[in-house]
């Protein structure tokens, strides 16, 4: 196995390493999805073309229409999709077409409403970060959209959702903290700001009001020490001493209230927890970005 982690197999491993084992280590596993996670995916591929053409200023490519773009990319993912029971009852042409009804209008809201007003700097903006408490490990990704303010860089990510979020949801995304570690590995900056836009696919599909955040460099301390923790847990578990491994990877100490002594019987004893500090014994300087090489499979 390659010392690649992305965000989704961080995530995954934080929540549980047993089902990050079966996603990860066990061969052959067959590739599936559902039709939340399609239609997520081919709302972000109809913005990400639009957002490149937009980034490139390039006025002489004409693009597909919003419809005839997320059919393309309906088309491509519809293979992996498994229905769900309630699905099944109807005709599957049906439920395409409901799909690719519920991608249109949330991708040609955020084309047609949001990204005209931006000044990109990138989009899908590729990283590879590492450190060297990661024990030679890197985490990979892509940041969907990077704009240009004049109070500098503003990390965004693209979120659909059948349901408003909290309004504290940016405060609480491990996510943004490591697309911020990226910027920061990238440009030895912090962001001014980090974002998550919310595409609403309800009856009203609609886009919510920006969920904005900011990271100081506490936090990304506290998130260089969450994943040297985690690439140790990791290699105790590929060297298969289970005895050796954490049962799971602790919440960042302190971090926006999730980390509470009356929901962990472990915090006055957890390095991570109320216990003692360890992120400061790290040095964000020793961040830094490697350069990039394209991976058919960094996004998973």
């Amino acid at each position: 196995m390659s010392k690649h982690l992305s965000w989704s197999s961080l995530s995954l491993f934080w929540a549980c390493p047993e089902a990050w084992r079966l996603q990860y280590l066990v061969p052959d596993r067959p590739r599936t999805s559902n039709t939340a996670l399609v239609t997520g995916s081919v709302i972000h591929a109809v913005i990400e073309e639009h957002a490149h053409k937009q980034l490139r200023s390039d006025n002489d490519t004409v693009l597909l229409p919003v419809k005839d773009l997320v059919r393309k990319h309906l088309v491509r993912e519809w293979p992996l999709v498994q229905l769900t029971r309630e699905e099944k009852m109807l005709p599957a042409e049906v439920v395409f077409d409901n799909v690719a009804k519920t991608c249109e209008r949330g991708a040609s809201l955020y084309v047609s409403d949001i990204l005209p007003e931006l000044r990109l700097a990138g989009v899908e903006a590729e990283f590879s970060v590492t450190h060297p408490t990661w024990n030679g490990w890197s985490v990979n990704g892509f940041i969907d959209l990077v704009e240009e303010r004049n109070d500098g860089g503003c990390v965004r990510d693209i979120k659909t959702s059948k349901r408003a979020p909290d309004t504290t949801v940016a405060d609480t995304s491990d996510q943004l903290t490591i697309y911020a570690l990226a910027y920061f590995a990238e440009t030895g900056r912090l962001p001014a700001a980090v974002q998550l836009d919310y595409i609403i696919l309800s009856a009203r599909t609609h886009v919510l009001p920006p969920r904005v955040s900011f990271r100081t460099k506490a936090d990304l301390l506290q998130m260089v020490n969450r994943i040297a923790v985690t690439t140790r847990a990791i290699e105790a578990l590929l060297a298969k001493h289970s005895d050796e491994a954490p049962v799971f990877s602790p919440a960042l100490r302190g971090s926006f209230g999730r980390c509470k002594p009356a929901t962990c019987q472990f915090y006055d004893v957890c390095p991570m927890g109320g216990g003692a500090a360890s992120s400061e014994e790290y040095d964000l300087s020793a961040l830094r970005s490697l350069p990039v090489e394209p991976s058919g499979d960094s996004r998973a």
